[in-house]
């Protein structure tokens, strides 16, 4: 895990908006965000290779956990209905 600094406009502007010029103590809330947001980025790559479907119920295909975690990843992210 990298330190985000709260100027790299590069990562915080990707996902989370950079908010007004506030507290101190919300600037670090911002960073936490940011640095959170990367680091499921990182998890989602990590877990995508075993995404799969399995035999759900009555044999009809479902997804496996890797695959509703990286759909969970994708929603945290990206927010519902994403895809």
């Amino acid at each position: 895990m990298s330190a985000i600094s709260f100027e790299d406009s590069d990562v915080l502007g990707k996902f989370t908006p950079a908010p007004p010029v506030q507290s101190e103590e919300l600037k670090a809330a911002y960073q936490r965000i940011a640095m959170l947001e990367a680091d499921l980025l990182e998890c989602r790559e990590f877990i995508e290779p075993h995404v799969d479907v399995v035999d759900g119920d009555y044999g009809e295909p479902a997804p496996n956990k890797a695959m509703r975690l990286v759909s969970m990843i994708d929603e945290s992210i990206h927010g519902p209905g994403c895809f």
